[in-house]
């Protein structure tokens, strides 16, 4: 076979668990004159895994790159189901080896590692695309492939040439495209995440190794900017449960809207809150926060009419989580159980035996759909539930009770007073009788403004006849 026919674009992202080159067609990019240098943008993509599971027409895709940078204003069909069931991710780690030695080997002996015939580039692409993210680094180690780059290259948001700003971009810049006249081959491996408490992602089944074998070719044009999508499949859960109340005795009150709660964890004895930042490559940011309910910063929950606390996009990875309760609703309390009530989601979404393992809310079940949305079945059972307590009152108050409030009020007992005479009953010197005009005034008048002219002037009128008729009492005494 020509020389030109070993010249592919090997891009190995293996079903269902790829974004690679469609190398089981028949298509094969022809080379042509190369730029002395190339630069490899790695496009990082990933992608919710329910949902990539639940969908059949995801579960058998290959995207088919080309080498080009996708057109946003001239997107296809496979451009449009990447770019809708996917996000960018910042933060994965790759190595980037010289494979150029092994390609020749592989090319000259006409044979694979495993001692299959090669016949051309695919058949070498064919076997990279099964190997896993170990076995291309124990390989490449023991081919004794020359690292390109020292340190793993990042994917983040980068600058590209025509001028966007993009997210999950790993760049390799100022690749060989030729040792002597042998064109080089440079094998791509992801080795891991900068932060993988924030997010799950299985390295091992989905992070597969690229090939790229130079030159890249497509519509007669030889690429120095090569662009491959790769992909990995983030495991993440959306949890949510339904708030409502009851009273003290047990009897359901039904859905309680207006509960507001925060999501908190615990990370190294420190109590950190979801923040309210855009979601960005399904991470998510915490913080601490002195008063989260009035902390613009923390993303607050509440409950609805259905009592749904509903977290809506802000999807979780495995761990233990909690809901705060901070302002109950009205006339309702916030009970100590009420208050945190504990997130367990689990490492995966099915044990080692294949059974489901659901997210726990307060210990109970949850159940999940693939597109995020609550179930109908759990919209309609009102599962998983957590109760409030119905605040209620066994004693007189100055503050009227509220609606939602039942109050109890047993008469205090009065002791019958005997009879006295108003005469007997006068003050027995000057101070008391004032203090005793004073009160009752207050009594009889209005707390306004108008009230304290009023009870001014009559005080004056009414303590100056006590005087008198007092000063009249006591000269009669005397006498």
């Amino acid at each position: 076979m020509k020389k030109i026919m070993t010249s592919l674009f090997a891009l190995v992202m293996l079903l269902p668990l790829l974004m690679g080159v469609n190398i089981g067609g028949e298509k094969v990019v022809e080379a042509a004159d190369n730029p002395d240098e190339v630069t490899i943008y790695l496009h990082k993509r990933i992608f919710r895994d329910l949902r990539w599971k639940h969908n059949e027409q995801l579960d058998n895709w290959f995207y088919d790159n080309d080498g080009k940078p996708i057109d946003r204003e001239q997107t296809t069909e496979q451009d449009d189901l990447m770019l809708e069931n996917s996000l960018p991710l910042n933060g994965a780690i790759f190595d980037i080896y010289d494979a150029t030695p092994w390609y020749q080997a592989v090319e000259n002996n006409q044979a694979l590692p495993d001692g299959s015939k090669f016949s051309s580039t695919k058949d070498f692409v064919d076997y990279i695309s099964k190997l896993t993210r170990k076995e291309a680094i124990k390989m490449a180690t023991d081919e004794k492939l020359e690292k390109v780059f020292s340190q793993g290259t990042v994917s983040k948001k980068t600058e590209m040439p025509d001028g966007r700003t993009l997210e999950g971009i790993a760049t390799f810049p100022g690749l060989d495209v030729k040792e002597g006249n042998q064109y080089k081959a440079y094998l791509i491996v992801e080795t891991g995440l900068t932060d993988k408490k924030d997010l799950n992602v299985d390295l091992e089944k989905l992070g597969r190794p690229i090939l790229v074998a130079l030159p890249i070719t497509t519509g007669g044009e030889t690429l120095s900017d090569i662009h491959i999508y790769p992909k990995n499949v983030g495991y993440v859960r959306d949890p949510y449960f339904f708030k409502f109340g009851k009273e003290a005795d047990g009897d359901d009150l039904g859905p309680v809207a207006g509960a507001k709660f925060a999501i908190y964890r615990i990370e190294n004895g420190k109590k950190l809150y979801l923040d309210m930042s855009d979601v960005n490559d399904l991470k998510n940011k915490w913080v601490e926060s002195e008063d989260p309910l009035y902390d613009d910063r923390v993303n607050i929950f509440e409950s609805d009419k259905d009592g749904l606390v509903n977290t809506g996009a802000r999807f979780l990875p495995s761990g233990t989580f909690y809901f705060e309760e901070l302002e109950s609703a009205e006339g309702f309390v916030i009970g100590n159980e009420a208050k945190r009530i504990k997130i367990e989601i689990p490492e995966s979404w099915y044990d080692e035996e294949g059974n489901y393992l659901p997210v726990l809310i307060d210990g109970q079940p949850m159940l999940e759909n693939p597109d995020g949305e609550v179930p109908e079945q759990a919209m309609e059972e009102k599962t998983p539930r957590v109760y409030n307590i119905k605040e209620t009152t066994t004693e007189s108050s100055t503050t009227p009770p509220t609606q939602t409030e039942e109050t109890t009020v047993t008469p205090t007992p009065q002791t019958p007073q005997t009879p006295t005479s108003t005469r007997s009953r006068l003050p027995q010197t000057l101070g008391q009788l004032v203090d005793t005009v004073a009160t009752t005034a207050r009594r009889m008048l209005p707390r306004t403004n108008e009230g304290k002219a009023a009870f001014s002037l009559l005080g004056v009128v009414v303590a100056g006849g006590a005087v008198f008729l007092w000063k009249k009492k006591n000269d009669k005494d005397d006498k």
